[in-house]
């Protein structure tokens, strides 16, 4: 009797939230139903989701429950048979050789059925998904860095190294460090050209002094310039290049080139340089103790243009390190890197890499700006500073 009473319950239970339930699906709202059947929210909406299968509008049973359950399981046997079939050879292999054909039958079944049927975790194959999309995106960066790292080099005359190319790509914005760029040439077979350098001497002379030796230094362009001779052989043939620099900029202010080292060569490039550049009264040329510049016909132009003359010390070319420096870098970058035929593209390219050395070649000790960007930058200060002095407005 008791047991008979139980089902009649049952039975009124599952009448009424048959009726409920069709009622939520034809349109009426949860909230609704809730407040006029006096129906706790939760328990009605446990009664949704036991039969959440169901789309709103669709006629409610029991049996089409189990029906519905019983199919979408038999078709996902049928998956997970399919793939099986179609990849059993790959089911005792790794995890790592599975993913590749994974990805591309991802079209044809979901993530759960590939995983369930190949015996792959679920969260790993989304890490590989994951780790696949940074790699590729990885790729994509390397192919636009190895772009801009060629052009970079193609510029600079393939002169640049890995400082001199990240400086320039801090400047479009793309940031890399030196070792990453390192390696990214050696792939692209880019190196740096550094052939052996030539070992200068320097003469002797005991009475001449050196006015930058003991802890001058330098606060301003057109203050101190260099001046040195440098020697280069072209088909058995011997070029003398002379060469006038600012100490604090680095900016070549004159250059010239002949088959003879004569004292008329550093004359020609110091009465250029001169002109163009206008300096003061309180100009000191440094140079080393050649005769050149030593000369009777030099002194008079030193005189003349009221200029202080510093030599270095008899065999220390590191007194005058710059445009040491400077003839060392003109050889390894451009007179030892060139195949030249004839001496008219020997004159014309050795003006082109002065303008690139000028505008745009980068220098570590000027903050990665060329010399023609520092002076600028500098009289721009400068002339800011004279403002702020005057009182004037900017």
């Amino acid at each position: 009797m008791k047991e008979n009473k139980k089902a009649k319950r049952k039975r009124i239970l599952n009448s009424k939230k048959e009726k409920l339930l069709k009622m939520y699906y034809s349109g009426l709202s949860e909230t609704y139903i809730c407040e006029r059947y006096r129906i706790p929210p939760s328990t009605f909406s446990g009664w949704i989701k036991e039969y959440r299968p169901y789309q709103r509008g669709s006629k409610f049973t029991s049996d089409e429950t189990v029906n519905r359950n019983l199919t979408e399981k038999l078709r996902k046997e049928e998956a997970m048979l399919c793939i099986m079939s179609d990849f059993i050879k790959y089911l005792d292999l790794p995890n790592n050789v599975k993913y590749p054909y994974m990805d591309k039958s991802g079209t044809n079944y979901t993530i759960r059925e590939l995983c369930d049927a190949l015996q792959v975790d679920r969260g790993t194959y989304y890490n590989h998904l994951r780790n696949k999309d940074r790699s590729l995106k990885k790729e994509a960066r390397k192919a636009i860095l190895c772009n801009e790292i060629k052009r970079i080099f193609d510029e600079s005359h393939g002169t640049y190294g890995p400082g001199r190319i990240q400086a320039a790509l801090k400047k479009k914005g793309i940031y890399a460090c030196t070792k990453y760029i390192s390696n990214l040439a050696k792939e692209m077979g880019i190196s740096v050209i550094r052939p052996k350098r030539e070992r200068s001497t320097a003469g002797w002379n005991t009475r001449k002094t050196n006015l930058l030796l003991k802890g001058y230094s330098v606060t301003n362009i057109n203050e101190v310039w260099v001046a040195d001779i440098t020697a280069f052989f072209l088909h058995g043939r011997t070029y003398y290049i002379s060469v006038y620099l600012d100490l604090y900029s680095r900016m070549v202010l004159a250059y010239d080139i002949a088959r003879s080292g004569s004292t008329q060569l550093v004359k020609r490039g110091l009465i250029r340089a001169y002109k163009e550049r206008k300096p003061g009264k309180q100009l000191i040329l440094h140079t080393d103790g050649g005769s050149q510049y030593d000369s009777w016909s030099m002194r008079r132009v030193y005189s003349k243009c009221h200029i202080t003359h510093s030599f270095s010390r008899p065999a220390h070319p590191t007194d005058n390190p710059t445009v040491e420096s400077f003839n060392a870098t003109l050889k390894k970058e451009f007179l030892y890197s060139k195949n030249f035929t004839s001496e008219r593209q020997l004159f014309k390219e050795l003006k082109e890499y002065i303008t690139f050395y000028n505008e745009k070649r980068i220098h570590r000790s000027l903050n990665d700006h060329s010399p023609k960007e520092f002076e600028s930058i500098l009289r721009a200060s400068s002339k800011l500073v004279k403002r702020q002095v005057l009182n004037l407005p900017n």
